[in-house]
C-alpha cells in the first residue's frame, strides 16, 4: 500500500516544481521564517503565554507547540485541545473575544480546526486561568486581521494526497476597512499506514465525502467595528463516537466600540448513526442548539448561554427520547484587574456563574444516582496569579509563577442524561457536583535558544468521569476527586534545530490510582535547512512514549510508543508562498492515546492517525 501512496506524492512534487518555478529566480527581500508548516514572523512568550504570529497552515499546527496538543477524533475537521493534562471546556477557544461554545454535547463542533488561516493574525496559548475567559486550563485566544483601507485581496490553495484527498480553498479582498472571507473544504476521510479506511476499520458503510465551507464580512469606521460570519459543515466522520456530525449550521454577528463588544452566536447541530452499517438495526439521533451573547471589554465580561439537546434511539422493539441537555440556562459574569507590585506581576478575576435547566421533568431521572439534584446551581469562580521575573544574565532569565483558580462545572457533567436500551450502561450528570479548586506552581528557565518549564498542580474536586449502579442499572456519571498533576515542557531553536518536547503526570490522590487521560512523553524534533535560492527544507521526527499508567476501572488500557518522519519544502517570492509538506513518511500504522474517549455515545474504537499524505499548499496576497 505505501508504494502505491508514493505514486501518489509525485504528483504534487511535480506541481511543487512547476510553482516554485519563480520562486527560485529571485529572493524576496522580507527575511521570513519557517517552522512545522506554520510561517512565524514573532514569538513573544512569558512564564504561562506564548504567541505566534501565524500566516500559514491551521490552527491545529500551532497547537501543538507550547505543551498544547491536538486531539484527533476522526477527519482533520474533528479536532479538540489538550494541555497539560487539561481539556474540553477546561480550555476554551475564543475568537476575538468571542465564546465559541459546542453545541454538541460530544464537542463535535469544537472550533479549532474550523477557523480560516487567512483571518489568523495572532494564536495566544495561556494556560493561567486569570485571563478574563479562561477555564481551570487556561484559554487559547485567537485574533483575526483587521481589514485595511487599500485594496488586498488574498488567497489559499491546499490539496492533500496520498493516504486521504482533500481540497482546502480560501480566498479574501478588502478595502477601505472592510474585508469579505470566503473558505470551502471538502474531502473524504483518510485510510491508515495499514491502507485501511473508515469503512474497513470503524463500519461505516462507504468513506462518505465531508464539506465545510464559510463566509464572513468585517468592517471598521472610526471606533465602531462590526462583522458577521456564516459557517456549515455535513458529513464529518466522528469514528471515535457512535455517530457522526451530519450538518451544523454556525450563525454570528458583533459590534464594537472601541474595547466593548457585543457578540451573538448561535449553533444547530445534527449528528446520526445513518453512515454506519447498524443503522438498519438501531436509529440514533440528537439534535442540539447552542445560543450565546456576550458582552466583553477590557475589564469585565458577561454572557448568557442556552444549549438544549434532545437525543432518540430507536430499535424495531422500543423507542426512547432524552432530553438529553435539557435546556441549560448559563449567567456568567466577572471582571479582572492586572497590575505590578514591586517588580511582583498580579493579575486576577472573579465572578458568578448561574446554571438554571428549563426542563425540570428531568430531574428525576438525575435524583436517582444523586438524590439531591436540584434544578439550579450557582458558583462563585476567581483566578489569580502572581508571576515574577530575574534576568540571572544578559542572555539567561529565571521566572516563577503562583496560579490559583475555581472554575464551574461543565454543563454536561452536571446535567447531562441518556437512558438507552435494556442491559445498556445509562449515562447521568451529577448536578451536586462540587466546583473544582486548582494551585498551581510554574518556573521557567529561559535563554535565546531555549526555554524549560515545570509546573506542578493539585486539584481539588477535580471532576471525572465514575461508575455507579442502582439496584440492577449500571450508570456512567460524574465524580468528584483530588487530583495531581506536574510536568515538563522544554522548548529549544538554536540555529537550524528546533525541538519541542513536554511530559505530564496524572494521579488520582483520592483513589491513588493512574488519572485519566494523559498523554505520555512527546518529542518533536525538526531540522531546517538554511535558505537557498528562496527555498527551505526541513524534516521532523515526532516520537510519543508508551503510556501505563491507566485506570482500568474506567475501562482506560495502555498505548504503546510510536514514531514519525515527515519532510518537506518551502519557498516565497513576493507575495507567492508555496510549500510541500509529506507526513509520515514511513507509512506507519498508530493511534495516540487520547484517541479512544470514554462517553455516553463512545464507539469504543480507537481513531488512528493518517498513513503516509502530502500537502500542497500555495498561498498569495496582493497589496
Amino acid at each position: 500500500m505505501a508504494s502505491s501512496r508514493f505514486s501518489f506524492l509525485l504528483i504534487p512534487v511535480f506541481l511543487f516544481a512547476l510553482s516554485m518555478s519563480a520562486v527560485a529566480a529571485e529572493r524576496d527581500s522580507v527575511r521570513v521564517y519557517y517552522h512545522d508548516g506554520i510561517t512565524v514572523h514573532a514569538k513573544k512568550q512569558s512564564i504561562s503565554r506564548a504567541e505566534f504570529s501565524a500566516e500559514k497552515g491551521t490552527l491545529g499546527d500551532v497547537l501543538e507547540k507550547n505543551g498544547f496538543s491536538v486531539i484527533r477524533k476522526g477527519v482533520f475537521l474533528a479536532q479538540d485541545v489538550y494541555a497539560d493534562g487539561m481539556k474540553k471546556s477546561d480550555i476554551p477557544v475564543v475568537v476575538d473575544d468571542e465564546r465559541y461554545q459546542c453545541a454538541c454535547p460530544n464537542r463535535m463542533d469544537a472550533p479549532i480546526s474550523r477557523i480560516s488561516p487567512l483571518d489568523i493574525e495572532l494564536v495566544e496559548l495561556d494556560k493561567s486561568a486569570s485571563n478574563l475567559q479562561a477555564g481551570l486550563g487556561g484559554v487559547v485566544l485567537v485574533r483575526r486581521s483587521e481589514p485595511q483601507d487599500s485594496l488586498r485581496y488574498r488567497g489559499s490553495l491546499t490539496q492533500y494526497m496520498g493516504s486521504f484527498d482533500g481540497t482546502d480553498a480560501a480566498f479574501q479582498i478588502e478595502k477601505n476597512s472592510h474585508r469579505i472571507s470566503l473558505r470551502y473544504v471538502e474531502g473524504e476521510p483518510y485510510e491508515n499506514g495499514d491502507g485501511k479506511s473508515f469503512r474497513d476499520l470503524y463500519n461505516y458503510t462507504e468513506n462518505t465525502p465531508y464539506r465545510f465551507g464559510e463566509a464572513s464580512f468585517m468592517g471598521k469606521s472610526g471606533p465602531w467595528k462590526y462583522t458577521a460570519s456564516f459557517m456549515y459543515s455535513e458529513d464529518i466522520s466522528f469514528p471515535y463516537l457512535l455517530m457522526d456530525e451530519r450538518n451544523s449550521l454556525v450563525y454570528n454577528a458583533s459590534l464594537s466600540y472601541d474595547d466593548y463588544k457585543l457578540y451573538v452566536n448561535y449553533t444547530d447541530h445534527t449528528m446520526d448513526n445513518g453512515l454506519r452499517t447498524g443503522y438498519s438495526t438501531m436509529q440514533m439521533r440528537t439534535d442540539a442548539t447552542n445560543l450565546t451573547v456576550g458582552l466583553k471589554s477590557d475589564l469585565f465580561e458577561a454572557f448568557y448561554r442556552r444549549w438544549n439537546a434532545d437525543n432518540s434511539i430507536r430499535n424495531r422493539m422500543a423507542s426512547i427520547q432524552n432530553n438529553m441537555i435539557p435546556d441549560v440556562n448559563l449567567y456568567a459574569f466577572s471582571v479582572r484587574k492586572k497590575t505590578d507590585f514591586n517588580g511582583i506581576s498580579v493579575a486576577g478575576k472573579a465572578g458568578l456563574s448561574w446554571y438554571h435547566i428549563g426542563n425540570g421533568d428531568v430531574l428525576p431521572y438525575l435524583r436517582t444516582v444523586h438524590p439531591g439534584a436540584d434544578d439550579d446551581r450557582l458558583f462563585p469562580t476567581f483566578g489569580l496569579s502572581l508571576s515574577h521575573s530575574a534576568s540571572l544574565s544578559k542572555s539567561l532569565s529565571l521566572g516563577a509563577m503562583l496560579d490559583v483558580a475555581s472554575e464551574a462545572p461543565e454543563a454536561e457533567a452536571l446535567f447531562i442524561n441518556v437512558r438507552k436500551m435494556p442491559n445498556t450502561v445509562w449515562t447521568s450528570g451529577n448536578p451536586e457536583l462540587d466546583q473544582p479548586l486548582r494551585a498551581t506552581l510554574r518556573t521557567s528557565l529561559s535563554s535565546d535558544w531555549a526555554k524549560l518549564e515545570l509546573f506542578g498542580s493539585y486539584i481539588f474536586n477535580y471532576v471525572t468521569i465514575d461508575n455507579a449502579t442502582v439496584g440492577a442499572q449500571r450508570y456512567l456519571t460524574y465524580s468528584n476527586i483530588d487530583a495531581l498533576l506536574a510536568g515538563a515542557t522544554l522548548e529549544l531553536k538554536y540555529r537550524w534545530l528546533d525541538v519541542n518536547a513536554s511530559y505530564t503526570y496524572g494521579n488520582n490522590e483520592t483513589d491513588n490510582r493512574p488519572l485519566i487521560e494523559i498523554l505520555p512523553l512527546r518529542i518533536t524534533t525538526t531540522l531546517t535547512t538554511p535558505e537557498f535560492s528562496g527555498l527551505k527544507l526541513y524534516v521532523r521526527h515526532k516520537y510519543e512514549h508508551s503510556q501505563n499508567r491507566v485506570d482500568p476501572e474506567l475501562m482506560e488500557t495502555p498505548t504503546g510508543s510510536w514514531n514519525t518522519f515527515d519532510a518537506g519544502i518551502m519557498g516565497c517570492y513576493k507575495g507567492l508562498s508555496c510549500s510541500l509538506d509529506v507526513e509520515n513518511i514511513g507509512d506507519a500504522g498508530y493511534y495516540r492515546h487520547l484517541s479512544y474517549l470514554r462517553d455516553p455515545f463512545a464507539s469504543g474504537y480507537r481513531v488512528y492517525e493518517p498513513g503516509i499524505s502530502a500537502s500542497l499548499n500555495i498561498r498569495y496576497a496582493f497589496n
